[in-house]
């Protein structure tokens, strides 16, 4: 599976002097991302029977070889595009390892920054800050202008504080939300609604249906939740203006009802088709 990073991290990777800083870098990313990761699970993969043999790489102990370097290229959870940009960095310093057509190091160099302006374009492209309805709960319980610690941010969503410590780093990566001293505060209130034309709206609409989906196979009957069926007919100008009453009544019950400091997020969604 690759790593899902976001364009701060990609950026400490591009930052990277040589390939031993890039290495060093993508394993502190890779370990923030999975608390399970370590150097010895990364060694397994790449089938170095050695455990020192990557400390020694990283610390310039040892060289990377051809055959090591390809052994690093298949363990490296990454895009195309960065496993390239590691194989040049390794290419610019161990020249054994250059395939024919990149022995001059003038070229080499070209072909680092077309990397990082192609890796850079492509992250900007992924207009997806938010990465699932639970960064939104997470967005809520953040409350009103006082904002909130992640302490009271837990308490409010339920969910682990190393979940909650990511997901605030996501949103303030992406400037939706901002920090002062120990607190957390929102700086575009209910920014995550932005209409169905925004991918962004789509792709957590269709979460929260999956979500949904969930809770329904679990339990139809908790009372709880609420799961509304209705099938009716009716005409296409009646139609319209029903659309409109409906989010009216709900955008309105929903400023109504919400409390800064309740102690729990709840997802409400409409699909009138």
């Amino acid at each position: 599976m690759q790593l899902p990073l976001i364009e701060s991290q990609i950026q400490i990777l591009l930052k990277s002097s040589n390939y031993r800083g890039f290495l060093q870098s993508y394993l502190v990313l890779k370990k923030e991302y999975n608390s399970n990761f370590s150097l010895d699970v990364f060694r397994k993969k790449t089938g170095f029977k050695s455990k020192g043999h990557i400390h020694d790489i990283i610390s310039g102990r040892k060289r990377i070889s051809n055959t090591s370097l390809n052994k690093f290229s298949r363990a490296l959870t990454l895009s195309h595009e960065l496993k390239s940009y590691f194989k040049t960095l390794v290419y610019l310093e161990e020249a054994d390892t250059r395939p024919m057509s990149w022995k001059k190091t003038s070229k080499l160099q070209e072909r680092i920054k077309s990397l990082e302006t192609q890796i850079l374009n492509s992250s900007n492209k992924k207009n997806i800050p938010i990465n699932s309805i639970k960064d939104i709960h997470v967005l809520c319980a953040l409350g009103d202008e006082m904002g909130a610690d992640i302490e009271e941010i837990c308490q409010r969503t339920q969910f682990s504080q190393i979940f909650v410590s990511k997901a605030l780093r996501r949103l303030l990566d992406h400037k939706i939300i901002s920090m002062k001293s120990n607190k957390y505060l929102l700086d575009r209130k209910h920014s995550f609604y932005s209409g169905q034309s925004s991918e962004l709206f789509q792709n957590l609409y269709l979460d929260s249906l999956k979500t949904s989906l969930r809770h329904a196979k679990l339990d139809f009957n908790n009372k709880s939740k609420l799961f509304y069926l209705n099938n009716f007919s009716i005409s296409s100008k009646d139609k319209e203006r029903l659309i409109e009453e409906l989010k009216e009544i709900i955008n309105s019950y929903v400023v109504r009802a919400e409390c800064s400091t309740g102690d729990k997020i709840s997802t409400l969604s409409l699909s009138f088709i």
